[in-house]
């Protein structure tokens, strides 16, 4: 005599509500409610823990959206956008509770705190003229965080700053070295204005004289 075997009826409505649940997870995914879908996807796993096709569903979309989630965090971080990028931080733990990475990325969000202030010091020390002290602020932030976008703009605007800088004082060494050098000239029958045209032209210095009435005293002023 065959053995029936009889399912209780909680059993099958179990597996019913599961189906629709992964039925609805996956609508809502195409209609670009991810957050909400890969919820229904879960909630169809847990009504039907033993069902592989469900586990499959729930865990593909929730990496997959927890990955993108991720790298927006990111961007948003390196961006120096700190609330987005804890938005998106606590997206992904809604989607994995627990997932390492955004856990870490909360936490390296309080030291971004703490390198804003020392971003904006630094931005005011590169207005007032100190570039040194810019730097080392620009500095101190990429070494906790090398793809801190505000801070490279920093140091590349300290370099640059530097630089400008250091070209200036070597125009002006060069300048005052003419200047200082003996020059050894010799005239005859020379006006004055051919003599200071031969100095400047020995010296590649630019002299400019005022015109003066008869009686008065010039007045000649350089220019490297």
């Amino acid at each position: 005599m065959a053995e029936v075997t009889i399912a209780p009826a909680g059993s099958s409505m179990l597996v019913g509500c599961a189906g629709y649940q992964n039925l609805k997870g996956k609508t809502e995914i195409v209609f670009d409610q991810p957050d909400e879908g890969v919820q229904s996807l879960g909630s169809a796993t847990q009504k039907a823990p033993r069902n592989p096709e469900y586990q499959v569903d729930y865990l593909t979309q929730r990496d997959k959206y927890a990955k993108e989630f991720l790298a927006q965090a990111d961007a948003f971080r390196f961006d120096g956008k700190l609330q987005e990028a804890r938005a998106e931080y606590e997206r992904v733990l809604r989607l994995d509770v627990g997932n390492a990475r955004a856990t870490q990325g909360l936490i390296q969000l309080q030291q971004d705190a703490r390198h804003e202030k020392v971003l904006i010091e630094g931005e005011r020390l590169l207005e007032q003229g100190k570039h040194d002290a810019a730097m080392e602020r620009a500095t101190k932030v990429l070494e906790s965080n090398a793809k801190s976008r505000r801070g490279l703009k920093l140091k590349d605007a300290a370099l640059d700053a530097k630089t400008d800088r250091q070209i200036a004082q070597d125009k002006a060494r060069a300048a005052r070295s003419i200047l200082d050098a003996p020059v050894t000239l010799q005239f005859r029958d020379a006006t004055l204005r051919m003599a200071f045209e031969a100095i400047s032209k020995s010296t590649g210095v630019n002299i400019l004289s005022d015109r003066a009435r008869r009686g008065q005293a010039l007045r000649f002023t350089t220019r490297p």
